[in-house]
Parts: C-alpha cells; structure tokens; sequence
C-alpha cells in the first residue's frame, strides 16, 4: 500500500479513537447531569410536599383554635343565660333563702340555714378551689363575678362538699320539704361577698359597678 495512504488510515483511526474517547466522555457527563438533576427534582418536590403539609398543619391548628374559642365563648353565653333564667325563675318563684331584688342577699330564713349547715365554714375550705373557678371565666365587673360565683356553686360545690357538710344539708332540705338545689344561693352569696370583699368592692354597692372593670 502507499505509505501516504499509509499514513492517512492511522491518523483517521487515531482521530475516530479520539472522537469515540470524547464521544463516551460526553455520554457519561450527560448521565451524570441527568442523574444530578433526577436527584434535585425529587427532593425540591418532597421539599414542596412537606411544606404544603405544614401549612395544611397550621391551617388546620389555626382553624382548631377558632373553633375551640367560639366553643368557650359559646360556654359563657349558656353560662350567663343559666343564670339569668335562674335569676328570673327566682323572681317568679321566689327563693325563701334569698331576697329578689338586687343586690341578692340572704332572706332572714336565709341566714338562718347558713348558720345551721355552717355555710361559711364550707366556703372557707372551699375558697381557694371555688374562687379559681370563678376567676377562670375572667370576670371584668362585679355583676360577672355574682353570675360566676352563681354558676360555680351551682355546678360544683355539691361534688366538692364533704359527707358531712353534704348530709347536713340533705337533712336540712328534707326537713323543709325542698329540693335540695334550693339551698345552695346560700353558698353563692356566701362566695359572692367574699370575692367582692377581697377586691374592695362593697356588697351593697354591686350594681354601681355592673360598668367597672374590676381588679
């Protein structure tokens, strides 16, 4: 064969090797590229996905703690209305214990009973728990605090009451021939005055502060 054909045949089969070096070279570049971006993809797209959870989360925890505030709120309205039916009921069916006219305060008959069942003794072991409870609903006005003080008694005191202080006034409300849940605006009233006392409101000035904030 002419050597400058020769020659020609190892240059063009060196360039080919080149180009086929090269030629693999780019193939695994472009892999690699792809892989790396496969790779990018996948965890930006869980990265999205975990932040479209988080805010469904937030979304759902923010709409949780509307309900659960409307819920509450819901709660002291029933609250309010229990006891104005309750103060309304006693204006139309009065309770012998307690005068009808505001502020409430205990009848003669009243007072009487309180010193049989020892009312105040009740409301001094009682106190720390009861006033919680009543502090609990954030009275703003001394009117709130009689209607809380009214709403605690009536749903508490009776589960917090001891055997004795419980079967002494069972005894009491047989006695009289009344239901037993007639006894208690003795206890409220009892608690009432010794909230308004510890925040210096006087007793007989309640409804001059219905419009004051208390402290």
């Amino acid at each position: 064969m002419n050597p400058f054909f020769s020659e020609l045949l190892k240059e063009l089969n060196a360039s080919v090797a080149v180009l086929l070096v090269l030629l693999v070279v780019v193939i695994w570049l472009v892999w690699k590229l792809s892989a790396a971006i496969a790779i990018w993809q996948y965890k930006h797209g869980e990265h999205d996905k975990k932040l479209q959870k988080a805010g469904e989360t937030n979304d759902k925890v923010i709409a949780m703690e509307a309900n659960i505030g409307k819920a509450v709120e819901f709660g002291e309205r029933i609250i309010r209305m229990e006891t104005k039916l309750d103060l309304v009921f006693q204006k139309l069916s009065p309770n012998p214990f307690a005068q009808s006219q505001s502020p409430i305060a205990l009848t003669p008959q009243g007072i009487e009973i309180a010193v049989k069942v020892d009312a105040d003794a009740t409301i001094d072991r009682l106190y720390p728990v009861l006033q919680a409870l009543v502090e609990r609903k954030l009275p703003k006005t001394a009117y709130d605090i009689q209607e809380g003080a009214f709403a605690v008694v009536r749903d508490n005191i009776q589960q917090l009451m001891s055997e004795a202080e419980l079967n002494n006034l069972k005894n009491e409300a047989f006695n009289k021939g009344m239901l037993l849940d007639s006894f208690l605006i003795i206890y409220a009233i009892k608690l009432r005055d010794r909230m308004l006392v510890d925040k210096n409101i006087a007793i007989g000035d309640i409804d001059k502060h219905m419009l004051d904030t208390v402290s």
